[in-house]
C-alpha cells in the first residue's frame, strides 16, 4: 500500500495492528475449551515468560491494562497496608486511586511531569518507612518518561517491600526482564507494543509476592490469581477467554519474539532515536527528561495550537497524541509501538513539521525540514 494512502495510527495506544495478526483475528471462532485452543493457551502462556523475561507464570485476564493493575493490588496487599506510589503523570494517579480506592494507607511521591523518580531519592523513603509495597510506571505514556526501574529492583530487593511496575507501555517495547531486574509484580496490556486491540491485560508475580498474595487479604473475585492458576491447569481460564485476541496474540509473540526480543527492542529503538533527532534538529525538544523509547513525546511552542494540530493530521489519515490533563494542547505524542515501518515514520514526521511550519512560522526560523527528516532517515539505515 502507498505510504500516503494508509492509516497511520501513531499514538502511544492504541496502535495499528500487524497484518498477520489482522488475519489471525478475522479467523472463523472455536470454542474457548477446545483441543485447538488449549494449544494455543498453553504456546501463549510459554511465550509470555520469555516476553516478560521471567520463570513465573504469566497470567492473562480478558481487561484492558488498567484491569491487572487493580490485579495486581488486590491480589498482593491487605486492608492498611502502607504503600509508596510513583506519581509522575495521568497513569502514576491511576495506580494512586486504585490504592486510594481500596483504602490502603497511599503515600504519593509527587514527581513534575517530565521529570523521572531518582533512585537517590527512593533510597532515603525506603528508609524511613516500612512500606508494603513500591508501585511505579515503567514508562509514564502521559510524559514520555522511562523511570529507571532496574536500580528500584536493587534498592528494593532483599526487604518484605514489593516493586509493582505497570510495562504497560513498555513490555515488548523496552528492556524490562521481570527476574534479572528483580520486578516482583508486572503487569502489560495487549494495545500497546503487542499490536493487538485493546482487551487483554497480563500479570506475573516473583516468588516473593506469591507469598504476599498467598497472606492478602483484599477483597476479590474476577482478579482471583488463585482461581485463575487453578483453571490454567485444567487448560483454561476462569472465565471465558477471548479466543479472537487470545489467537492474535499468538500471532503477536511469534513476530515478537522471532528474531529475538533483544532485535526487535532495537528496532523500536532505532524509531524513537530518529523522532527526537529529527525534532531536535527542527527545533522541537523531548519533555521528557528520561525519555522512553516506546513513545516521544514534544514541546510545543507556546504560539502552536496543539488541539488545532491534531485536528488537521486527522484529516490527512494521521493519528498522534497531545499531552493530558495539565499539559493539554502543550505536547505531542508520537508512538513508536505496534506496526510500524520506517517509511510512515519519515511519511508523518514529514507532514507534522511541514503543518508546524505552516501554522507557526515564526515558531521555527532557521530550521530545516530537509535535514531533520534526512537525520531521521540515516537513523532508521544504520
Amino acid at each position: 500500500m502507498n505510504v500516503e494512502s494508509k492509516t497511520h495510527l501513531m499514538t502511544p495506544g492504541p496502535v495499528a495492528v500487524h497484518p498477520e495478526i489482522l488475519r489471525t483475528l478475522a479467523m472463523p471462532m472455536v470454542h474457548h475449551l477446545s483441543k485447538d485452543f488449549q494449544k494455543t493457551l498453553e504456546n501463549v502462556l510459554s511465550k509470555l515468560q520469555e516476553l516478560f523475561g521471567t520463570k513465573e507464570t504469566v497470567f492473562i485476564h480478558m481487561s484492558t491494562g488498567s484491569g491487572a493493575m487493580e490485579s495486581a493490588v488486590v491480589n498482593t496487599l491487605s486492608p492498611g497496608d502502607e504503600v509508596l506510589v510513583v506519581v509522575s503523570g495521568k497513569f502514576g494517579e491511576r495506580w494512586a486511586e486504585i490504592c486510594e480506592s481500596y483504602n490502603l494507607k497511599t503515600e504519593r511521591w509527587n514527581i513534575p511531569w517530565g521529570e523521572f523518580a531518582r533512585s537517590e531519592e527512593l533510597e532515603k523513603k525506603l528508609k524511613l518507612k516500612n512500606y508494603k509495597a513500591v508501585l511505579t510506571q515503567a514508562c509514564e505514556s502521559s510524559t514520555g518518561v522511562l523511570h529507571p526501574i532496574e536500580e528500584f529492583g536493587k534498592l528494593i530487593r532483599g526487604s518484605e517491600t514489593i516493586l509493582m511496575v505497570d510495562g504497560i507501555s513498555s513490555v515488548g517495547a523496552v528492556k524490562l526482564p521481570m527476574d534479572e531486574w528483580e520486578i516482583d509484580v508486572l503487569v502489560t496490556g495487549s494495545q500497546k507494543a503487542l499490536m493487538l486491540p485493546a482487551g487483554l491485560s497480563m500479570i506475573s508475580l516473583s516468588k516473593k509476592a506469591q507469598e504476599k498474595a498467598k497472606r492478602a487479604k483484599l477483597s476479590k473475585y474476577y482478579w482471583n490469581l488463585k482461581f485463575e492458576e487453578a483453571h490454567l491447569k485444567k487448560g483454561r481460564t476462569h472465565f471465558s477467554s477471548s479466543v479472537s485476541l487470545i489467537r492474535g496474540l499468538d500471532t503477536a509473540l511469534n513476530l515478537v519474539l522471532k528474531s529475538g526480543l533483544d532485535a526487535h527492542l532495537v528496532n523500536v529503538a532505532k524509531k524513537s532515536t530518529a523522532t527526537i533527532k529529527a525534532g531536535e534538529i527542527f527545533g522541537l525538544k523531548a519533555f521528557a527528561k528520561r525519555p522512553s523509547q516506546s513513545l516521544t513525546a514534544f514541546v510545543l511552542p507556546d504560539e502552536v495550537p496543539g488541539e488545532e494540530v491534531l485536528k488537521s493530521l486527522e484529516k490527512k489519515n494521521i493519528f498522534l497524541a497531545g499531552g493530558q490533563e495539565k499539559m493539554l494542547g502543550k505536547l505531542i505524542r508520537i508512538g513508536h509501538m505496534g506496526f510500524i515501518e520506517n517509511d510512515d515514520v519519515i511519511y508523518v514526521l514529514k507532514r507534522l513539521f511541514s503543518l508546524l511550519l505552516e501554522k507557526s512560522p515564526q515558531s521555527f526560523v532557521g530550521k530545516n525540514l530537509d535535514l531533520a527528516i534526512a537525520a531521521a532517515e540515516k537513523c532508521l539505515k544504520s
